[in-house]
């Protein structure tokens, strides 16, 4: 009997295996159907491919204890007098490792335990306004899947700016192909101001040079965002392509929208003779008003030499007499433009000149009549003379006027 239950303990040990086995056996078309097309449900919920749809990414937008962060950067801004501050949760994997690394921080995170920075896991950097608020840009491309930078006109600049200050290459090369591209007459002025302030001397010379051959097509706000240097670089850039009337309205436009920059010295530089030697009439008086505002304070180079600009606005006013001294004064945002607003003794120089030049322009038309008189009593005709005629007691008339102003 020893033997047999022997016997029987080999069998069932035997069988075990083989029972098994089978049960491990996919070979049955139904079963594996059920294999292939199983859904979420048979997994406790989830996903078929492992992942967690419901599971944010990595990101230094997370609470810092949440996502783990093991270092902390705190962004100062320069023109914050107050000392506030902004606090960045970052990790140091993301910034010092991968493409997209920094190696600034990939150094710092090797350095001695002596530091201040190391001691504490918290970097403290101060920055322009315009670099602080693109330092959240910054990250988002570190932290970023597909390796793409949310770049704009606004922040190019300075997130190129940031990929040099802490030597992220790939970042720097995409920021410089973004504006390479990006250049335009709407777009040039402001990069133009932005490389100029973080010291990108090829920027500043391709967008100022942008600038001076496109200025007429800029808007007048755009120009007004410049500071007097800049436009300075622009005007006298060899690549301008402006005539004098239109840049006596454009320096007059700037000098307007920017009244704290009143300088005599960029006043004078941006009037000078060789640059505007003819003055538009609607540049003339503005232009006239702050020439007499410096006289004035005596500020300055604004006296010495240039007296120019008088006699060229005066002359300007002079030459458009029918349409700025016989009209209404044109009020715009409640300001006249108008020779009317000048003092008394300028004035008079206006009316003064005007009525010269105006008596000039009569007589060459007086002249031109009395030739076409000619011409057409030779061929027996006398219409055109009335409507002529006519033509004259009109500008006679203004004439007249002109001489009563000046005749106070």
């Amino acid at each position: 009997m020893g033997r047999n239950k022997n016997k029987g303990d080999s069998k069932t040990s035997t069988q075990s295996p083989k029972r098994q086995k089978k049960s491990l056996d996919y070979n049955d078309d139904r079963d594996a159907a059920l294999f292939f097309h199983a859904n979420k449900d048979d997994f406790g919920g989830e996903n078929m491919s492992g992942e967690d749809t419901d599971e944010e990414p990595l990101s230094w937008r997370l609470d810092g204890a949440d996502s783990l962060s093991d270092w902390t950067i705190t962004i100062k801004r320069a023109s914050d007098p107050s000392g506030a501050s902004e606090t960045y949760h970052v990790h140091k994997n993301i910034l010092a490792v991968g493409p997209r690394k920094s190696d600034y921080f990939a150094s710092l995170f090797k350095v001695p335990a002596k530091l201040s920075e190391s001691n504490t896991s918290t970097s403290i950097i101060e920055l322009d306004d315009s670099a602080a608020s693109a330092f959240p840009y910054m990250l988002d491309y570190m932290y970023s899947a597909n390796g793409e930078a949310d770049f704009s006109t606004e922040r190019a600049t300075a997130l190129r700016y940031l990929a040099e200050y802490f030597n992220i290459r790939r970042l720097l090369i995409a920021a410089t192909n973004f504006i390479r591209r990006d250049i335009r007459a709407a777009t040039a002025p402001m990069y133009l101001a932005e490389a100029s302030a973080y010291s990108f001397e090829n920027i500043a010379a391709a967008t100022g040079s942008h600038c001076a051959e496109h200025l007429e097509d800029i808007d007048r706000s755009l120009i007004a965002r410049l500071s007097p240097a800049l436009l300075q670089k622009i005007v006298y850039s060899p690549k301008i392509k402006c005539g004098s009337l239109t840049l006596s309205l454009i320096v007059s436009h700037f000098f307007e929208d920017r009244p704290e920059d009143h300088d005599d010295f960029f006043f004078t530089i941006l009037t000078d003779n060789k640059l505007i030697p003819t003055i538009h009439p609607r540049a003339a008086t503005p232009l006239l008003k702050l020439y007499l505002h410096f006289r004035e304070c005596e500020k300055g180079t604004v006296g010495i030499n240039h007296d120019s600009l008088r006699q060229r606005c005066v002359y300007a006013i002079a030459t458009s007499w029918k349409d700025e001294l016989s009209k209404p004064p044109l009020e715009k945002e409640n300001k006249i433009y108008t020779y009317r607003d000048l003092p008394e003794s300028v004035r008079i120089e206006v009316l003064e000149a005007s009525l010269l030049y105006a008596k000039e322009e009569i007589d060459e038309k007086d002249n031109m009549i009395l030739s076409k008189n000619e011409e057409i009593e030779e061929l027996g005709g006398a219409d055109y003379i009335d409507v002529l005629d006519d033509e004259t007691v009109c500008n006679d008339s203004v004439l007249l006027q002109l001489e009563e102003d000046c005749d106070w």
